[in-house]
């Protein structure tokens, strides 16, 4: 080996030593150790590095363990989500499970249910034809009697219920302070619409009672 490649050889070695002090340095600093100054100036001047440099690899070195981490925790939440991906299917096998049996339970039910509809319509037919089947007038005029007063009951209670709106409408458009009467006489007015209301409802009650009756007259007829 000649004097020159020696020579390179050693300060090739030289060189990697102190890389690797420098390298060592920060991953001291790092994991949290704090080397003496001395040592920190000795090593940069060996590997011809700077202050910046130094902190530079430290924070190299700190986003590579966070890099981890986050690869780490990646496999984790993988892991995770098969785990719950598990538990979904398992779920979703004992809900089918669950409506298989519902709707196995549920089917005569509704078949039922629906067999007493169609039988209730018949029902309500023949309840039909026996009514419209009585041959007794005094009945049919009592009951077309309490029909058209039914009528005019519900006009009367549109009338009265519209006159009720308009007299509450007039209880805070008034000056009562300067104009003590008017709040007297729309007072009046609200009770006398209010009874009006009442009253009308009342004979209503009395109608629908009265129309009962009359059906059940002629359907026992």
């Amino acid at each position: 080996m000649s004097t020159i490649d020696s020579v390179l050889r050693e300060v090739n070695q030289f060189e990697g030593d102190a890389e690797d002090q420098f390298q060592a340095l920060a991953r001291s600093i790092h994991a949290g150790e704090k080397p003496d100054t001395e040592d920190v100036v000795r090593v940069l001047r060996l590997a011809d590095k700077t202050k910046d440099q130094l902190a530079g690899l430290v924070r190299t070195l700190q986003r590579r363990d966070n890099l981890r981490a986050d690869i780490e925790e990646t496999k984790n939440l993988a892991e995770r989500n098969g785990e719950l991906r598990q538990l979904i299917e398992e779920e979703n096998k004992t809900l089918e499970t669950a409506v298989a049996a519902h709707q196995a339970a549920t089917r005569p039910l509704q078949y039922e249910m629906q067999v007493n509809q169609n039988r209730q319509l018949q029902l309500m037919n023949a309840e039909r034809e026996l009514f419209e089947s009585c041959k007794s007038d005094p009945l049919r005029a009592r009951l077309d009697s309490i029909m058209w007063q039914r009528k005019q009951n519900d006009q009367k209670q549109r009338e009265a219920r519209n006159n009720l709106h308009r007299a509450e409408a007039e209880v805070g458009g008034h000056d009562y302070v300067h104009f003590p009467d008017s709040k007297t006489k729309i007072d009046s007015w609200v009770k006398r619409a209010e009874q009006a209301v009442a009253d009308l409802e009342k004979e209503a009650a009395e109608l629908v009672r009265k129309n009962d009756a009359a059906v059940k007259a002629m359907r026992d007829w």
